[in-house]
């Protein structure tokens, strides 16, 4: 499908801009009567314009759907490694697992440390690795040390009514500490990670505050 939508938006710009190129010249030809320039007209609108606009919506409707798809991607990579590694991610592990290069996926996960409550730090080995709190708690601590025993628990954000959707924007604002627009870009993610890595009450707390809001949340022991 894709192969013959790209064939069809490619012929028409070929024709359309063919057309638009000959349609031109008659138009600009002084010896041309005035009958002829308005069948170079009708011919510019008919034979050119709409078929080169035409395949290029379709051209730009191909490249802006690659593009949404291939975000898709990288946010379900990210919050799939998020959520395996319990709030830590390193550039090289989501490198791998997109194919990125190591450059790209550092960029990206810079990008979304600055809209989530993000720390980094460098590992033994030289690599970046960074900690997605996702919450109040300060996302450092995602690298110290602690009981590997303790129970952890998961906040996952499973529904959200349309008409209940900016009550829990402003919730998920307070508790993930990023602002509207960034949380807007995620909310569409099946079991977006609220919390990762927290006590049971702390779980708890949130689910509170977010079914009280009208969501729909799922606490899940790590």
């Amino acid at each position: 499908m894709k192969i013959f939508t790209k064939a069809i938006a490619g012929f028409l710009l070929v024709i359309g801009i063919s057309a638009i190129g000959l349609a031109t010249l008659d138009l600009l030809n002084a010896k041309r009567d005035a009958a002829k320039k308005r069948g170079a007209m009708v011919a510019l609108v008919v034979l050119g314009i709409v078929p080169a606009g035409v395949g290029g919506y379709l051209l730009w409707a191909m490249i802006d759907n690659a593009r949404r798809q291939e975000r898709g991607r990288l946010r379900a990579a990210f919050f799939q490694l998020v959520k395996a590694g319990q709030g830590r991610i390193s550039a090289f592990d989501f490198a791998m697992e997109t194919g990125l290069a190591i450059d790209d996926a550092k960029l990206y996960l810079d990008e979304r440390a600055q809209k989530f409550y993000a720390a980094s730090h460098i590992d033994d080995e030289g690599g970046i690795v960074y900690g997605f709190q996702l919450g109040h708690a300060d996302p450092k601590t995602l690298f110290d040390s602690s009981d590997p025993t303790a129970p952890t628990y998961a906040v996952l954000l499973k529904t959200v009514p349309s008409e209940q959707e900016e009550g829990v924007l402003e919730v998920l604002q307070e508790l993930m500490q990023v602002d509207a627009d960034s949380i807007k870009d995620v909310l569409g993610e099946p079991l977006l990670p609220v919390q990762i890595g927290v006590t049971q009450a702390i779980a708890q707390d949130y689910r509170k505050r977010l079914e009280d809001a009208g969501a729909t949340v799922l606490v899940v022991l790590e």
